[in-house]
């Protein structure tokens, strides 16, 4: 047995069940992250959410023109590491998500907007409804996979979390680490493979529909579920 831990998943990324030795060295830390978790960890909420909103502060003032929406990120980022209750976390972040995403789709170039017909007008997770959001989906699950397996490796349980809830059979210290790095690894690799011309609208597979509308939605690895 060489201690290595092993995963299984679904065909569509879903962590299905692990297996790993007996002979992990780190019981008392996991019945520590136990108590943090039951008891709460306002700080550490808080520097995942703070770094959360800075990077996409960073984002906007890498590749985009908002100069607004640069300054007010900046500014919750802030009073997210000031913020004394998970619930206050909660108000900021969605406030940065809300302006952040009102103005991703100025970030695709003007090529891909124009000869791509690709848009983005809001954030939609499942079913999305655009190939950028398809493509941030399949991005985000991408990470919380590997989040999961890092955390398994250090000995630590991935439904432990300290921001996300862990309902469901929900992965919450997994999905609190990969907060930070949505928009500097996740949103940033997106338009990236966007704009270099990696991802054309033809590579998506289309199928079924939105009940509303009859829109057709685009299949993508599912993102994290909402908290």
């Amino acid at each position: 047995m060489r201690s290595v831990p092993l995963l299984w998943a679904s065909g569509r990324g879903r962590l299905a069940g692990w297996a790993g030795s007996a002979r992990s060295p780190n019981g008392g830390t996991r019945s520590l992250q136990h108590l943090a978790t039951a008891f709460g960890r306002v700080d550490l909420a808080r520097e995942m959410v703070a770094g959360k909103i800075a990077n996409q502060a960073t984002l906007h003032r890498r590749h985009g023109d908002a100069g607004a929406t640069v300054t007010r990120l900046r500014d919750l980022s802030r009073q997210a590491q000031r913020a004394e209750s998970v619930a206050r976390l909660y108000g900021l972040e969605g406030e940065a998500a809300s302006r952040y995403f009102a103005e991703f789709g100025a970030l695709l170039s003007a090529r891909v907007r124009q000869d791509e017909g690709v848009s983005f007008d809001a954030r939609t997770r499942r079913p999305a409804q655009d190939p950028v959001n398809a493509a941030l989906n399949f991005a985000y699950g991408l990470m919380v996979a590997e989040a999961v397996r890092a955390v398994i490796a250090c000995g630590l349980d991935p439904h432990a979390g300290f921001l996300h809830s862990s309902n469901r059979n929900k992965p919450a210290l997994a999905l609190d680490l990969a907060e930070e790095f949505r928009p500097a690894v996740g949103d940033s690799v997106v338009l990236g493979a966007f704009n270099n011309g990696e991802i054309r609208v033809s590579d998506l597979v289309h199928t079924g529909f939105v009940p509303s509308g009859l829109t057709r939605n685009l299949t993508a690895c599912p993102g994290p579920t909402s908290r």
